[in-house]
């Protein structure tokens, strides 16, 4: 399957699975990274993710105009209207994972008794808030990179464990 989110293709061996796959992208103060994220894998996979994005420290302001813009390029929409919200404020057990966008957001989601650590892993993404548009387009660049080896692992893990049932 190649999906295509606008600024890059993802590219992936695998069919999109039924129902979507549910994931809950969780930053800092959920204004850059993972409403970035959220807005990537929905375009990029369209029916075949429910994607959303939380903070463990959520900010009381708005997505920085860079992170509106770059969304809005990526993917069309608007994301003017999004306000910051805590990842336990969701129902987390009906998400497939739950993805820190670095090893402090990881550690912190690890330290929160409410947190499936079956469902959580973690990543490495940049942070862009206050480094320009530069920044945002790289951070935009190593979710999709990161996005498309994770959905490869996770289908390579279900392959082999097909193999061994």
């Amino acid at each position: 399957m190649r999906a295509t989110c606008g600024y890059k293709t993802i590219s992936m061996n695998t069919r999109t699975p039924e129902p979507p796959i549910r994931i809950l992208f969780v930053c800092l103060a959920n204004l850059c990274r993972s409403p970035l994220a959220r807005a990537i894998a929905m375009r990029g996979l369209g029916d075949g993710v429910a994607a959303e994005s939380a903070g463990v420290a959520p900010s009381p302001s708005r997505i920085p105009d860079e992170g509106l813009e770059l969304i809005r390029r990526l993917t069309g929409t608007d994301a003017s209207g999004h306000r910051p919200r805590f990842v336990l404020d969701f129902p987390l057990d009906e998400f497939d994972y739950i993805i820190g966008m670095d090893s402090s957001v990881f550690m912190r989601l690890t330290a929160m008794p409410q947190i499936p650590k079956d469902k959580l892993y973690g990543w490495e993404i940049s942070d862009p808030c206050g480094h320009g548009m530069d920044a945002y387009e790289e951070t935009a660049r190593q979710i999709e990179q990161y996005l498309n080896q994770f959905l490869l692992n996770r289908e390579m893990e279900k392959a082999a464990a097909r193999r061994k049932s």
